[in-house]
């Protein structure tokens, strides 16, 4: 996995909300949530950068890779909106939905600076083998918001929520996201909420945080 930059804090780098998390007794209950969603990132990152080794690689990348992301990216981004408050009943009506819990959740950091942060990272820190596989599918014509994160996350609902075609095989064309840059805007995120909460032990190889404004 790529070494990357780390920046002194990434709180302050997407400038979470300082009111986050909402109450001190909080931090118990979400700790054990950041941790569990830092779990799922782990296996996401862990099936990305071994697929080109598996059987049946495409179908891998279509099932057990974007599986794992969209949990991770799933269970990131309601951790973040239970640490701001949200009751339960509210975050189970997202469903699997990772763009409208993105939507919801927009609100608690800057939004711009961490669309930046995630396209600078993705750019300058692009693991061979990911670069390899753009290479493989589009050539020296990469499509146009390949690394950005808000597209991704909506390419993503296409397999990850219904009719669900990153867990039963469906026919037909379909255009699937990169995972790797799904991967790095959780990352951060979740790297934010730990800090906050007091939490350093950050999951996996942390990605770059530069603040670039």
């Amino acid at each position: 996995m790529a070494n990357a930059i780390h920046h002194d804090s990434f709180s302050s780098g997407i400038s979470l909300h300082p009111s986050w998390p909402s109450s001190e007794p909080e931090n118990l209950s979400i700790a054990g949530h950041t941790r569990f969603a830092a779990s799922y990132i782990e296996a996401a990152e862990r099936a990305i950068f071994i697929q080109d080794n598996v059987r049946h690689s495409f179908e891998f990348f279509l099932g057990p890779t974007l599986q794992l992301t969209g949990l991770a990216a799933e269970l990131t981004l309601k951790t973040l909106l239970r640490g701001s408050g949200r009751d339960e009943k509210q975050i189970r009506g997202f469903g699997h939905n990772v763009y409208s819990a993105y939507y919801e959740a927009r609100s608690l950091f800057d939004e711009l600076r961490f669309i930046n942060m995630i396209a600078y990272n993705c750019e300058m820190f692009l693991p061979e083998s990911v670069r390899l596989r753009l290479n493989e599918h589009f050539g020296d014509a990469w499509p146009e918001g390949w690394n950005i994160f808000i597209p991704q996350i909506r390419l993503l609902d296409n397999v990850y929520d219904r009719p669900f075609r990153s867990r039963y095989h469906v026919s037909g064309e379909i255009i699937l996201p990169e995972p790797y840059v799904i991967i790095v805007g959780v990352k951060t995120l979740l790297s934010a909420m730990l800090e906050r909460i007091g939490d350093d032990r950050l999951p996996g190889s942390l990605v770059g945080s530069r603040d670039i404004g």
